[in-house]
C-alpha cells in the first residue's frame, strides 16, 4: 500500500510538470502492473481462520467439561501412580496448573484467530486493501493519452435578441483519499471558463432586422 501510494504521487509530480505521457509509461509499465496483479492475487489466496475458531471452541468446551466427565475416582492411588483413575478432585489438585495453562493457550489462541474470522475486523481491513489496488489497477490499465484531455460542449441556444452566457464549473476529486479510508473529495472551482452566445439578430438603421 506504501508504494502503490508513492507511486500515485509520482504521477502527480510528473502531470504538474507537463508529462502525461510519462505517466501513462509509468503506471502502465509492465513491473507496475505484475506488482499490483501478484498483491490481488497474494490476497485472494487469504483463507480466514473460520474453521480454526469452530475447532478451538470445540477445544475449549471439551476442557470445561472435564470435570463433570470425571467427578469421582475410579480406583485408588495419588498423582504418581494411578493419576488416570482420580476424580476431578484429586486430579486437579495434581495437574492444577497444566490444565490452568492449557485453558489459557486455547483462550489466547481463539482471541487471535478470532479477528481473522471471514467476518473479523482483520478481513475487513484486508478486503478494503484488496480494494484499492483493485480500483487502482482498473484507473491505471485504462489510461491513455486521452485520459489528460478534458472537453466539455457548450450548446448555443439563444432566442431572438438576448445574448446568454454559459459560466464552466471545474470539479475536482483527489482519489489518493482511498488509501484512508475515505471517499473522495469533491473540490468546486467557480468561473473556469465563460462562454457568450450571442444573439444571430441585429438591428439597423432603419428600424428593421437582419440576421446575422
Amino acid at each position: 500500500m506504501a508504494e502503490l501510494r508513492a507511486l500515485i504521487g509520482q504521477t502527480d509530480e510528473k502531470l504538474q510538470s507537463g508529462e502525461p505521457a510519462a505517466v501513462g509509461d509509468l503506471v502502465k509499465s509492465s513491473n507496475v502492473q505484475q506488482q499490483m496483479d501478484d498483491a490481488i492475487t497474494t490476497a485472494l489466496k487469504w483463507i480466514a481462520t473460520d474453521e480454526i475458531v469452530g475447532k478451538l471452541q470445540s477445544l475449549q468446551a471439551d476442557l470445561n467439561e472435564l470435570p463433570a466427565q470425571f467427578p469421582t475416582n475410579t480406583g485408588t492411588g495419588d498423582c504418581s501412580a494411578n493419576i488416570d483413575q482420580l476424580g476431578w478432585s484429586d486430579w486437579s489438585r495434581c495437574r492444577d496448573a497444566q490444565y490452568k495453562a492449557a485453558q489459557a493457550i486455547v483462550s489466547a489462541a481463539l482471541t487471535e484467530a478470532r479477528v481473522w474470522t471471514s467476518d473479523g475486523d482483520k478481513a475487513a481491513q484486508l478486503a478494503k486493501k484488496i480494494g484499492i489496488v483493485q480500483y487502482w489497477k482498473s484507473i491505471t490499465s485504462a489510461l491513455s493519452q486521452d485520459s489528460f484531455t478534458l472537453q466539455s460542449e457548450v450548446p448555443c441556444g439563444v432566442l431572438f435578441n438576448r445574448n446568454e452566457q454559459t459560466i464552466l464549473k471545474l470539479l475536482l476529486v483527489d482519489r489518493t483519499s482511498v488509501f484512508d479510508g475515505q471517499p473522495g473529495q469533491a473540490q468546486v472551482k467557480d468561473g473556469v471558463l465563460t462562454v457568450t452566445c450571442s444573439s444571430p439578430f441585429r438591428g439597423d438603421g432603419g428600424g428593421g432586422v437582419q440576421h446575422d
